[in-house]
């Protein structure tokens, strides 16, 4: 088996509405459709019995994000850390044009980061920038500067 290409990246929130406002408002993506999925085509794809959530499509570039809030049942918080060193932990990277500008912009918004932009200082990645964020639910976010 082979796999193709990317079709979307699915994230679990706690709040449809406030994460939609989130990723269009702060990060300007667009938002493709939103809608409901319960029954038992939903049930079986996600192995969840009883499954109804609510769904929303963003896109950015090539990147087509799934948010999904489930209605039922209801889920909590992940109990293991989302420390980026913990098996299991993910994030997801947006390329920007100017680092700065956007720390600036984010920053201002009320987003979280885990340190100010870092820049590879030499070798082929020399002016490489990145830097973790994260959303309203904690998940772990990055920013990307190509070198120039």
């Amino acid at each position: 088996m082979k796999v193709g290409d990317q079709h979307h990246v699915g994230i679990t929130v706690s709040d449809l509405e406030g994460s939609v406002a989130f990723y269009r408002d702060v990060l300007g993506m667009t938002v493709q459709n939103q809608g409901e999925a319960k029954g038992e085509f939903i049930s079986r794809v996600v192995g969840v019995p009883g499954t109804h959530v609510k769904t929303a499509y963003l896109s950015a570039g090539a990147l087509s994000l799934e948010l999904f809030q489930y209605i039922t049942p209801t889920g909590g918080r992940q109990q293991h850390s989302t420390r980026p060193f913990d098996v299991g932990n993910y994030h997801l990277a947006f390329l920007v044009d100017d680092m700065e500008e956007a720390y600036r912009e984010l920053t201002s918004s009320g987003v979280k980061f885990a340190d100010i932009p870092q820049y590879v200082a030499e070798g082929e990645a020399k002016g490489l920038g990145a830097i973790y964020f994260y959303d309203p639910d904690g998940i772990t976010l990055e920013l990307i500067q190509k070198p120039k």
